[in-house]
């Protein structure tokens, strides 16, 4: 059935009670394990520190206050689009809005924000009519049409469920809300909540969704499901959107069973393409599973979402030796990055996908992690390479900061990229604690940061702390500044000859997560917040270390282990695969590993950007299946990108490497 609820942002409504539902943020893991004790960096005594700033002074670019919430906590992962700009140079923000300090009153808002005044045009107004909603991201289309996609519950059945709106005008702000037939499970009405959204170059919609788990009992598995909806318009007025069935008669298409709320969603600028990427979980989800343990992969459709193919893999942690004959479980370990619930996915004017996700260290045999140890990572379609965007390790703190910092919360987190479409430049925002500013409660409070690529994910720049908020040691409520789930607008735009990045977050007034079953710190009343960002001011050098952290670790901090097989997965390669050489950019060695799946011949030649080869690494010589390394020693060569190329019995697949002196 389809739900059906007109608002009209400027008109009075009348709020109602709503309690938030979310997944449970921990089971069976400790979370600090005795091998990783954090030696913590020591900072002025508070009573020498100066006065704390004011909130909005040094900035990079200039921030505009959209609106205000009570509810600080925007996502309990994935945060998707915020914020959305249209051809126009329109900014569109919506957020999740608790009208009051107990976060009973929950609904969904929205402004808007005109380039020629500079100016919001609307003093905050409600879109949703429902009983509560919330948990809310965006997408617009070019002419100014907003979609803000978000779950509700309406009075008559009391089951919250994803809906979508869209603008009656576009740049009015007045919506209708549309939901996708809900699915039915042993005579009840299934919660599919907590959306994710983007549009195509046709105008459909893509959303991707989470269940409440099925059980439930928060923190045990949940079901992800897609959607795709025609808007429909008549004339200059957007009417209704129509869900296409997409499983049989269906209007939501289960696309697999995770453990975090971690999904996102990306269409191509360029193709039909649409993508999902998500945290998969590594362990068997009928035996006790926890939500930390996951790799990332996602899923592509070609042909707008018609049909999907099989996943894919990005981060291949390596699977611990759970017999572990040596005892060493420093080495028996294995891998001990593990992907958490923060996922952004984008395409670029290649139609090239970029991954970002977040991971922290996880211990498969002691089953154990470090809540002040987090990374930053991007992957990308073009060369397969996981690249460091920035990352922390158990050294990153203060003795004064709370053992609990909240749900779902780590020191780094919440990645969230933009493309500039005139130079494809790829941008990466995420979230910081400071070690010198923490709250009087210990929570330690967060900046924005910005990085650029500008070459392809490869490398990245050192990151530009964009809020810079930074009151200093022991702050009470009112004067704990602390940024929180930080989104950019996809795409840079174009104004006056100038570029900006588009970024918006909640400026939580008392650092820490006041709403939710696990309230750390007191509810404010929080101004949400537009930051508009010239490119410039986010330059092209110095480069960050790309080198550390290495992605394929063990405990020791040893290269890559290859283990033997686990439960059913084989020992030997099922195919021939080429991968990304490590380190990448190199400056002068790298190891370039492939997969055989059989004994063969192989050569391994490395060419110029020209087409020229500058070496040979291995001449048609015989191999045994498996693993293979080789080493590439490229002192003798300048500095640049190259081709390794990779042949065996009639098969050739190449990669890009980089190389820095």
């Amino acid at each position: 059935m389809t739900r059906f609820a007109l608002v009209l942002l400027m008109c009075v409504v009348v709020h109602s009670a709503f309690s938030a539902s979310a997944s449970k943020p921990m089971q069976n893991v400790k979370s600090l394990d005795g091998r990783e004790q954090t030696t913590f960096q020591n900072i002025p005594d508070p009573s020498t520190y100066g006065p704390h700033r004011d909130a909005l002074d040094d900035l990079v670019g200039t921030a505009f206050q959209a609106g205000t919430t009570w509810y600080d906590y925007q996502h309990n992962g994935t945060a998707g689009k915020m914020i959305s700009v249209d051809d126009l140079g329109f900014v569109h923000v919506t957020w999740m809005n608790g009208l009051n300090a107990s976060g009973s009153d929950r609904h969904v808002y929205y402004n808007i924000w005109d380039p020629t005044t500079e100016q919001f045009l609307i003093p905050q107004g409600q879109v949703d009519g429902s009983t509560r909603a919330g948990y809310v991201c965006s997408t617009v289309k070019p002419n100014g049409f907003f979609f803000p996609a978000f779950h509700q519950e309406l009075v008559q059945n009391g089951t919250a469920h994803t809906g979508v709106g869209i603008d009656l005008l576009a740049q009015a702000g007045a919506f209708s809300v549309f939901e996708p037939a809900y699915l039915e499970e042993n005579g009840a009405e299934m919660e599919i909540i907590w959306p994710k959204i983007d549009m195509d170059i046709d105008g459909r919609i893509h959303v991707v969704s989470t269940e409440n788990p099925a059980s439930g009992a928060a923190g045990d598995p949940q079901r992800i499901y897609y959607s795709r909806g025609v808007p429909t318009y008549d004339g200059d007025f957007g009417m209704e959107i129509v869900w296409d069935a997409v499983s049989g008669s269906a209007q939501l298409r289960e696309m697999d069973t995770v453990m975090v709320i971690s999904p996102d969603i990306a269409c191509s600028r360029v193709s039909n393409r649409v993508v999902i990427a998500w945290s998969k979980s590594r362990d068997d989800l009928s035996a006790d599973p926890t939500q930390y343990n996951n790799d990332i992969v996602y899923s592509l459709s070609e042909d707008g979402g018609q049909n999907w193919a099989p996943e894919v893999n990005v981060t291949h942690f390596i699977y611990p030796d759970e017999d572990c004959a040596s005892g060493d479980t420093l080495v028996c370990d294995a891998d001990t990055f593990r992907a958490y619930t923060d996922c952004s996915v984008i395409f670029d004017q290649d139609d090239d996908i970029h991954i970002a996700f977040m991971t922290t260290h996880y211990y498969s045999l002691e089953g154990t992690i470090s809540r002040y140890s987090s990374q930053v990572w991007h992957w990308g379609s073009d060369s397969g390479y996981v690249s460091p965007i920035f990352a922390v390790d158990a050294s990153y703190g203060d003795t004064n900061w709370a053992t609990d910092l909240g749900d779902w919360q780590y020191v780094l987190q919440r990645p969230n990229l933009a493309i500039d479409p005139e130079t494809d430049d790829i941008y990466c925002c995420y979230v910081l604690a400071d070690t010198t500013s923490w709250s009087d409660t210990g929570i330690p409070m967060q900046d924005v940061w910005v990085t650029k690529s500008w070459d392809d994910g490869v490398a990245w720049t050192q990151s530009v702390n964009v809020t810079n908020t930074n009151p200093g040691p022991f702050m009470p409520p009112g004067q704990s500044l602390h940024e929180r789930d930080a989104t950019l607008a996809e795409t840079v735009t174009e104004y006056n000859g100038e570029r900006f990045l588009h970024l918006s977050y909640i400026l939580d007034l008392d650092a820490g997560g006041a709403a939710g079953n696990n309230p750390v710190g007191v509810p404010t009343l929080n101004p949400v917040h537009y930051q508009r960002i010239n490119v410039n001011d986010i330059p092209n050098m110095p480069l960050a270390n790309n080198q550390w952290p290495a992605f394929h670790v063990d405990s020791t901090d040893m290269p890559p282990v290859v283990t033997s097989s686990v439960g059913d997965r084989p020992s030997l390669p099922q195919q021939f695969t080429l991968h990304q050489n490590y380190p990448n950019p190199f400056n002068p060695n790298t190891t370039i590993q492939f997969d055989l799946a059989q004994s063969a011949r192989v050569s391994l030649k490395v060419f110029n950007v020209l087409g020229e080869e500058v070496a040979t690494l291995l001449n048609n010589e015989s191999l045994n299946a498996g693993v293979q390394t080789v080493e590439f020693d490229a002192s003798s060569l300048a500095s640049g990108v190259y081709l390794y190329q990779l042949e065996t019995q009639g098969m050739t697949q190449a990669r890009k490497m980089v190389l820095m002196k």
